[in-house]
């Protein structure tokens, strides 16, 4: 099943959240439990850090085109005085999720094959910036994702994934050193000349 047409994929928000990954995000989160629109603005505020919340101008119509294609159902539920639409994920729903899950899987390959592209748009002047934005990010993520993971995972599964963790940041360690060394010794070759 193919994902939204590229025009839809734009980004949307001042962020520039795609809204493919909005779309699958929703799903996710449809398929734990039926939500209300407000509590999936809120969710995505939240796991984006507080970095972005769409607004219910951006997001609404998201969920009008996920209802078109049967992706999801509404209903209309009384809470109080007032009337709230409870949203819910269907079987297709379901089944277009389980199939884009192998391609977020498979996403670290597709960014690794598109880094040249995004490296080459970079001015000189926006390499500092964009390795130190880039590297806290990723490693905001990394942390959500094991915070996330948690409580969901196996003892042996959470220390299995700190240990690869570990080991990768004892490289990376490893590598800063050495290019911090190297560039010392091109410090020093440099005084003498």
């Amino acid at each position: 099943m193919r994902a939204f047409g590229s025009k839809e994929a734009l980004c949307a928000g001042r962020r520039g959240v795609p809204t493919g990954l909005l779309i699958h995000y929703i799903l996710h989160r449809l398929a734990s439990k039926p939500a209300y629109g407000y509590e999936l603005l809120s969710d995505i505020e939240r796991d984006t850090q507080g970095l972005w919340r769409p607004s219910p101008g951006s997001l609404y119509p998201l969920f009008k085109r996920m209802l078109d294609k049967d992706l999801i159902d509404v209903k209309e539920v009384k809470v109080g005085k007032r009337t709230r639409r409870l949203y819910t994920i269907t079987p297709k729903g379901l089944t277009f999720l389980k199939e884009v899950k192998e391609n977020i899987l498979n996403a670290s390959h597709r960014l690794t094959a598109s880094r040249g592209l995004f490296l080459g748009m970079l001015d000189v002047e926006d390499i500092p910036r964009f390795v130190a934005e880039g590297s806290k990010l990723h490693i905001n993520l990394l942390h959500s994702v094991i915070e996330g993971s948690w409580g969901k995972l196996s003892k042996d599964s959470l220390r299995a994934i700190l240990e690869e963790y570990e080991r990768n940041l004892v490289d990376e360690l490893d590598w800063v050193r050495q290019r911090l060394q190297h560039l010392e010794e091109k410090k020093e070759v440099e005084s003498f000349a």
